[in-house]
């Protein structure tokens, strides 16, 4: 799945994380974290090793990868008494089970399996720019996660913002939700029916369900928390 879309699941699974741990710190860790695989797998093969393995899901698409974080993350609770090492452990994961690793078994089990079986592509990241910007659920999933964003730090920035945005919110939360929901939906139904989507490039019904269930999903645990929190978003000052 592109980018936009793993940036979404970690805001709103840190936005989860944030209201029960009351530690703003979730939010931008789960975002970095939900992106942390092709951060360092794309420009690491493509650049370092381009021959060998290009821009193809490697180390940190594999499970092998999610055991050594969670390693590191019970030696960090151990000693420092911290969990949020775990938490990119569980993003980590996230965005594999986002990308259908189960399809890439060598790469998903590595190295059990054998090496990986990398591809390269002199045009990769160009072609992956293009996919991103003219896929019109990743402008959703962007508006979205900035949206989420908000909600939780607009209040601690000593700005005076103009009392509108404040009256906004909640016919905004409302709008998100609706949008969401019908991305969703509508993804569902394509990927059901084997009809084509016209908010993203990739058209196989696999894809297209698992951005149905990923942003259905993620509108309904929105749905929860805005009516928890009254639609504001703050729960703590």
């Amino acid at each position: 799945m592109l980018i936009f879309a793993h940036i979404f699941a970690g805001a709103v699974i840190g936005l989860l994380l944030w209201w029960f741990l009351r530690d703003s710190r979730v939010i931008p860790l789960c975002i970095a974290a939900s992106i942390l695989s092709d951060l360092i797998d794309k420009p690491f093969g493509y650049l370092l090793f381009p021959q060998a393995l290009g821009p193809s899901r490697t180390y940190f698409h594999a499970l092998l990868a999610v055991m050594v974080i969670t390693l590191l993350a019970l030696l960090v609770w151990r000693f420092r008494g911290s969990i949020l090492i775990f938490l990119v452990a569980g993003a980590v994961l996230v965005h594999q089970i986002i990308d259908t690793m189960w399809h890439e078994p060598v790469t998903w089990l590595y190295p059990l399996l054998g090496p990986f079986q990398a591809y390269y592509d002199i045009y990769y990241f160009r072609t992956y720019f293009w996919l991103e910007i003219s896929s019109a659920s990743e402008w959703v999933f962007l508006f979205a996660t900035l949206f989420i964003l908000s909600l939780v730090y607009v209040d601690r920035i000593a700005l005076p913002f103009p009392q509108w945005i404040s009256r906004m919110r909640t016919p905004a939360c409302y709008f998100m939700l609706m949008l969401l929901a019908f991305l969703g939906l509508y993804s569902l139904w394509c990927g059901s029916t084997q009809a084509a989507n016209v908010m993203t490039p990739y058209n196989s019904p696999e894809y297209n369900l698992v951005m149905g269930v990923v942003a259905l999903t993620e509108s309904c645990i929105l749905a929860v928390f805005f009516f928890v929190t009254g639609h504001s978003g703050q729960s703590e000052k």
